[in-house]
């Protein structure tokens, strides 16, 4: 029989150097998939604060996700560390970590499986985060944007070529601005 094919009793999981250094790299991919569902969570509320233009709720999100993302850091480094040494247990003259498919395919099942299984979860995780991270920052470009329209044709009235249009941009000209001395 390969060593390949053994298997552990369900729920007894390996109990050696090896097999518990793969159940300390599954709690790290686990981690680190609540941390990006944590984020994901704080990027979809600070998109619909930026829809409702609550202001003071986009910057605590926007701080909580600065906090969430060195926390993602932190567990990411844990997890390069894990595949470190694990890499070096399977391939004592590797010079450098395995990448973590390649790390999984050298382990016994169930591990194989579970590192497998939790590495697409937490891919799909980020994907998803960087997707809707995306559709924020166009959100708050588009508002940016909007605000930069709304100072031109405040501009404009001063100038006197009040116009603005959706894209935020006024006729060339329109920013030109005259001041006077109240003071003589």
């Amino acid at each position: 029989m390969s060593s390949a094919a053994i298997k552990h009793p369900p729920g007894t999981g390996d109990v050696t150097p090896q097999g518990r250094k793969a159940q300390e790299l599954e709690t790290a991919l686990r981690q680190l998939a609540e941390a990006h569902e944590r984020l994901l969570g704080l990027v979809r509320r600070k998109r619909l604060a930026l829809r409702r233009a609550q202001r003071d709720e986009v910057v605590e999100l926007c701080r909580k996700e600065n906090q969430q993302v060195t926390a993602i850091s932190e567990l990411e480094k844990r997890r390069l560390a894990l595949a470190a040494e694990l890499t070096l247990m399977v391939e004592p003259t590797a010079k450098e970590p395995l990448r973590l498919e390649a790390l999984a395919h050298r382990l016994l099942e169930p591990a194989r499986g579970r590192l497998l299984m939790l590495r697409e979860a937490l891919r799909a995780k980020m994907e998803e985060t960087r997707r809707e991270a995306g559709a924020a920052r166009q959100a708050t470009e588009r508002l940016a944007a909007h605000m930069q329209g709304v100072i031109q044709s405040i501009g404009g009235v001063i100038a006197g070529a009040a116009t603005y249009s959706p894209r935020a941009a006024g006729p060339a000209g329109t920013m030109n601005f005259s001041t006077f001395s109240a003071t003589g």
